[in-house]
């Protein structure tokens, strides 16, 4: 019953014996990549004796609820629930009939301490999902190095990822040197070579792609590096994502309910400016940024962290007062995780008694990824407010600056990174609240880690 693309057939280089052939994976996104690596771990764990498996991500917060999810959605879509026991926060699945599992860990912690993520048994195969997010190679080696003697003749490693953007990111060199290796199979695969697989809707958007944003294309549908000297954001379209006000009342009328009311805040109290941009999660996993909060000391005045929060209430109330359909939806706050905003956040929960949290484990270019992810997958929308209100000068004002950031946010042609001295205030706001509601997107995966600071996570939420 599993449907396989050509290029994707693992079995055409058998290890010989003593030797475990690694897979890298290549071709950008929508190659089906994961698809087929998560197909082929349940093939091989429900139809082999002793051939467990061991799916690892950089970070645990992104392994429990990406991969993992992933791979349950996949045993479902093969009608194997019946085979395997899922608990539902448990990082192992086992299969009831022959006793293999499927562990889940991440990589991304101290040398020294991955001796208790031993799993029991062999391991026929080990994948590592985005094997290019962590913070250096030292970590992956390290836990390979673990596993390795735990592996039997026939096992198998797979490394899928997207090329990164900056040429000077370790994962380059590190994949160059390992295709050179004998041990070795390289993949490349595109949306090309998978085409019947995927939807109409979806061939529209990558053709659309293809016409429009050439260099974007080439980077994300084909997997090349490419020299950027464009916009980060090319999946923003304002046609599409720039919405009024009634597409949010029309979606809570069709059953689209709210299910939590995040401001996501990067704050100064000096020379920096302060964003807050109101975000609602909706049942369907839509993310609708509802105004925004701006304030521009450089144009008025610095603010205490303490008026900044008193400012700051104001605007939750107006928005409160505003959409009265957000009376009972849970309301908290995210927050830069610098000393500014810091300031602020513990003035706002003193004070007013907000449900709090800062940013965790900010990475750059993950959390601009996940923020791409959400565009491509038409989950964000921004409501069109006819400009905002800027709360010190008691006014409104009739341009809109997340529109300004978004659509000027940039690489810089000679670093191929990001171009330095960029406005993004309100941007770096939305992407710090994207990144701590969802783990993946693509996937529709919530960062349950989150959810449970702030008091909201259940296991009925997410659905």
């Amino acid at each position: 019953m599993i449907k396989w693309a050509k290029h994707y057939n693992f079995t055409r280089e058998l290890p010989e014996h003593g030797r475990i052939i690694e897979y890298v994976l290549d071709g950008g996104r929508m190659g089906g990549k994961s698809h087929h690596v998560a197909q082929w771990i349940i093939e091989r764990v429900s139809t082999e004796l002793n051939c467990n498996a061991v799916c690892c991500r950089a970070n645990a917060t992104d392994l429990s609820t990406g991969v993992r999810a992933l791979i349950v959605k996949k045993i479902h879509e093969l009608g194997l629930g019946w085979r395997f026991k899922i608990p539902d926060s448990d990082l192992t699945i086992t299969d009831l009939y022959n006793g293999n599992k499927i562990y889940f860990r991440a990589y991304e912690k101290a040398i020294t301490r991955t001796k208790g993520d031993e799993p029991q048994g062999n391991v026929g195969i080990i994948w590592v999902e985005e094997g290019n997010e962590g913070r250096s190679q030292i970590m992956l080696d390290s836990m390979l190095t673990t596993y390795y003697r735990h592996m039997i003749n026939g096992s198998q490693i797979f490394f899928t990822f997207n090329p990164m953007p900056n040429p000077q990111h370790w994962s380059h060199d590190y994949y160059v040197k390992k295709r050179l290796s004998r041990d070795t199979a390289y993949v490349w695969c595109n949306w090309t070579h998978i085409a019947r697989f995927l939807s109409k809707a979806v061939l529209r958007k990558i053709i659309d792609a293809k016409h429009t944003n050439e260099k974007f294309y080439r980077f994300w549908y084909q997997g090349e590096v490419v020299s950027f000297d464009g916009l980060i954001f090319p999946q923003w379209k304002r046609e599409k994502h720039y919405v009024d006000e009634q597409f949010f009342k029309n979606s809570i009328r069709k059953g689209n309910v709210p299910r939590l009311l995040l401001f996501a805040v990067d704050g100064g109290t000096k020379q920096d400016m302060t964003a807050v941009a109101p975000l609602v999660y909706m049942r369907n996993n839509q993310l609708i940024m509802l105004d925004k909060y701006y304030h521009n000391p450089r144009k008025t005045q610095p603010l205490a962290p303490l008026k900044q929060a008193t400012q700051i209430d104001r605007f939750v109330k107006d928005i409160l007062a505003r959409y009265h359909e957000l009376k009972y939806c849970h309301t908290a706050f995210v927050f830069d995780n610098d000393s500014g905003s810091q300031e602020i956040m513990l003035q706002l929960r003193a004070s007013y008694g907000y449900t709090v949290q800062a940013v965790s484990k900010k990475e750059v270019w993950n959390d601009i990824q996940k923020f791409q992810d959400l565009l491509d997958e038409d989950l964000f929308y921004l409501i069109n407010t006819g400009g905002y209100k800027d709360y010190f000068l008691n006014e409104t004002l009739t341009n809109d600056p997340f529109i300004d950031e978004i659509e000027s946010f940039c690489y810089c042609p000679e670093t191929n990174d990001i171009k330095k001295g960029q406005i993004e205030h309100l941007l770096k706001a939305v992407i710090y609240g994207v990144k701590s509601i969802y783990s993946d997107p693509r996937v529709r995966s919530l960062n349950n880690d989150f959810l449970k600071k702030i008091g909201l996570y259940s296991n009925n939420f997410n659905y």
